[in-house]
């Protein structure tokens, strides 16, 4: 264009004359989307459009349309195959070319697709290639959740008569290969601790304590600070036996705190101590007679 002007204009070549272009209005370009599309037929985008916007205007793959098998086809042949996981996953848009007029965009039907349930950040429907693992699904889900069981991940498999459950250990994922229609399920951890010990009743910091930090009887009791109005004859510790049958056991929290006497804590033992205004029998008067309200 400026060796145009400047045989017209010959002052543009020494910076005599300045020219500003600008473009009144831009010309559009018909494209075809075929396939696995919500809104499959022809449209007509900006011929700076790219094979992203053609999917953005037409919905994209339906149910069963692939994200990872969209090809770009020019002149009858594919120019491109477009995975919308890099671009999703990675910000990858080195395939999404600017479209020609008459260009055809087809999406291909799902080859493999899994379930991932459970405790990830992103449980999702995922499209799989042959050569990626089960590892590679939870990095695409944006990996575990926090409270995730990792050790053990679970899959449904659908067999060739029956349905089946394979247990894969964490340090199997990535050489794990899956199979169109698994169901891949984290677990969340188990509600229980490991090391909990609880305390409650006149003391001002009751709750729950680490049994590795505070082994003993006396350790908790410092910790969780007395009150002034405890009663320091007795406190019970509700503890579980290794038959799960329930004890009970009573202490006196004076030789408790000392040394003399070292009580050792079990897991998820329960300590209650009892405040003196508790264990008052409340008092009661009676009234009879010619009164209206006798009680």
């Amino acid at each position: 264009m400026k060796s145009a002007l400047t045989k017209i204009y010959p002052g543009i070549t020494n910076g005599s004359i300045g020219l500003q272009v600008s473009l009144a209005q831009l010309r559009t370009i018909k494209v075809t989307l075929i396939g696995e599309v919500v809104w499959p037929g022809n449209y007509e985008l900006s011929s700076f459009a790219t094979l992203m916007n053609a999917l953005y205007v037409s919905g994209g793959p339906n149910k069963i349309g692939s994200f990872r098998d969209i090809e770009l086809v020019r002149h009858g042949k594919t120019v491109v195959k477009f995975d919308l996981y890099d671009f999703l996953l990675k910000s990858d848009l080195t395939k999404n070319l600017i479209l020609n007029d008459g260009d055809v965009i087809r999406i291909n039907p799902y080859s493999n697709r899994i379930i991932l349930k459970g405790a990830v950040k992103k449980p999702a429907l995922f499209d799989v290639q042959p050569q990626e693992s089960a590892a590679d699904i939870i990095r695409y889900a944006g990996g575990f959740a926090d409270i995730a069981y990792k050790e053990w991940i679970r899959v449904y498999r659908m067999g060739l008569r029956n349905k089946e459950i394979i247990s894969v250990p964490q340090q199997q994922l990535s050489s794990f290969r899956l199979q169109t229609g698994d169901t891949l399920v984290v677990d969340s951890l188990a509600n229980q601790y490991a090391n909990r010990v609880t305390i409650s009743g006149a003391v001002y910091y009751g709750g729950a304590y680490s049994l590795q930090q505070l082994p003993s009887l006396k350790d908790l009791l410092q910790a969780a600070r007395l009150r002034e109005d405890v009663f320091m004859n007795r406190g019970v510790i509700k503890r579980l036996k290794q038959d799960f049958t329930p004890e009970i056991i009573a202490f006196d929290i004076s030789k408790g705190l000392s040394d003399d006497e070292r009580i050792l804590l079990q897991r998820e033992d329960s300590v209650q101590v009892f405040r003196i205004t508790d264990l008052r029998e409340q008092y009661a008067v009676t009234i009879n007679g010619e009164v209206n309200k006798p009680g």
